[in-house]
């Protein structure tokens, strides 16, 4: 049998992601339904085998049901809600929060903020702490073993600068790290989606900043450059 040929399909993002949207909404709901059926059959049972198993069950549901709802959130227009914020506060906000998200990882480190007195950023506080994560989460995922990860903040010009160093002892990305997160959905593994960088650049884009990664000198730099106030 002669195969259908084969043609390339421009799809606009919008309508990829109301089809995520739409898909991960149906699986969740399939999922609930497992969820109160599980725990329906574990009312009726007495076996404690049996009731163990079933909460590895709905703990596994539960688990897909995450991932799915936060693939969905990924796929959400993006709200921003910016208020002026002192440097100083907000570094500390952003650490207390990152080194929670990341308790379990050894080896990430804190340097002093360098603010001059009085000096605020106007940013949406949960978008630059979720962005910055994403950051954190791609930094920790493919780290090489016993590498630390420094994290600082200063201001450069008229910016606040927020920025990751980590050092590389072998590096050859088969792109250049000043094209990372440019467009959506460009590289994919098992639970990664390609959407990582590019939402942390929507973020930035709406702050009216920029996203900056370099690799010199064996250390691969991401930064997270926000405007000053005024």
């Amino acid at each position: 049998m002669d195969s259908l040929p084969t043609t390339e399909v421009s799809i606009p993002y919008s309508r990829v992601a109301k089809l995520v949207r739409q898909i991960t909404h149906d699986v969740r709901n399939g999922l609930s339904a497992i969820d109160l059926h599980a725990a329906f059959i574990s009312e009726l049972v007495t076996d404690p085998e049996v009731l163990e198993e079933l909460g590895k069950l709905r703990e596994m549901v539960t688990s897909n049901a995450t991932m799915l709802r936060e693939l969905s959130q990924a796929f959400q227009p993006m709200s921003l809600h910016p208020i002026p914020w002192p440097l100083e506060t907000l570094y500390g906000e952003l650490e207390q929060r990152i080194r929670a998200r990341f308790a379990d990882e050894p080896g990430i480190r804190f340097l002093p903020g360098s603010f001059g007195p009085g000096v605020e950023v106007p940013v949406d506080l949960e978008q630059v702490i979720r962005a910055f994560g994403r950051v954190m989460e791609n930094a920790v995922l493919f780290r090489g073993d016993g590498v630390e990860l420094e994290v600082s903040a200063f201001v450069e010009g008229a910016e606040w600068v927020l920025q990751l160093r980590e050092p590389k002892t072998a590096f050859s990305p088969e792109q250049s790290p000043e094209t990372w997160g440019v467009e959506p959905l460009v590289s994919t593994r098992p639970g990664g989606y390609g959407l990582g960088l590019w939402l942390v650049r929507q973020c930035l884009l709406g702050h009216q900043g920029s996203l900056r990664i370099r690799f010199e000198n064996g250390v691969l730099c991401h930064q997270l450059r926000f405007p000053l106030a005024g």
